[in-house]
C-alpha cells in the first residue's frame, strides 16, 4: 500500500452526510482519511495510491456530493 494525501478546494458547503457516505464505504474506495477546513474551504484526502489516483478521489468525493475543483498533484 502507497499513502498519499492530496488537498482539494470545494465550492458551496460539506454536508456532514457527504463526509459519513465516504466513511462508510472508505474501504471499498481506498479512501483512508478525510479532513475538511471550512475556512480556507479545502478537503484533504489521504489515500490507498494502488487503488486510486487523484482523478479517482476527484471522482468519489464528486459521487458524494462535494464539488471539488480539478485535481491537484498528490504528495506522499
Amino acid at each position: 500500500m502507497t499513502t498519499v494525501e492530496i488537498t482539494f478546494h470545494y465550492q458551496g458547503e460539506v454536508r456532514p452526510e457527504s463526509l459519513s457516505c465516504i466513511g462508510d464505504e472508505h474501504s471499498n474506495f481506498g479512501v483512508r482519511k478525510v479532513q475538511t477546513d471550512a475556512g480556507r474551504k479545502s478537503i484533504t484526502v489521504e489515500y490507498d495510491a494502488t487503488r486510486l489516483d487523484a482523478s479517482g478521489v476527484a471522482s468519489v468525493l464528486r459521487r458524494v456530493g462535494i464539488a471539488v475543483e480539478d485535481a491537484p498533484t498528490p504528495t506522499r
